[in-house]
């Protein structure tokens, strides 16, 4: 029984450590939603737990999602990826003209700029679900 109680608070410790480190990219991507979306919503929102260090966006669109055009859903939705998709050129062309980094200091945190990276910038399951259906974003 110590075993399985050790074993799901050091879960706990981990999961909450991770979405702790994670806040601060989580938070940029869904504000960058917002910023895409803003053109053609009547209003934008987030909505942050700090129990559980999230945040979601929320997207009012003006008229209804069927009335706005299905690029600015997509644009929306995929916003960003597709500022991800800059920043990473913009940091590998940048690495890559420096040489490979090697001291330990710069290794870690260039270790924590590729996670949050990530975390900015690739689509979760209801980027692509809300760029397909049209949906709030929350």
């Amino acid at each position: 029984m110590v075993r399985h109680t050790t074993r799901t608070a050091a879960r706990r410790v981990v999961q909450s450590l991770t979405a702790i480190l994670t806040f601060v990219p989580t938070l940029a991507h869904e504000l960058c939603h917002l910023l895409a979306a803003a053109p053609w919503a009547d209003s934008v929102h987030v909505s942050v737990s700090i129990r559980r260090a999230d945040a979601q966006a929320g997207i009012d669109w003006r008229g209804g999602a069927e009335s706005v055009p299905n690029a600015a859903i997509w644009l929306s939705a995929y916003a960003p990826a597709l500022v991800g998709a800059v920043a990473g050129i913009w940091g590998a062309a940048r690495l890559l003209s420096g040489g490979v980094p090697t001291e330990p200091s710069t290794l870690l945190l260039g270790g924590v700029l590729a996670i949050w990276w990530a975390v900015f910038a690739l689509p979760s399951g209801a980027d692509r679900d809300h760029s397909a259906s049209g949906a709030d974003e929350s």
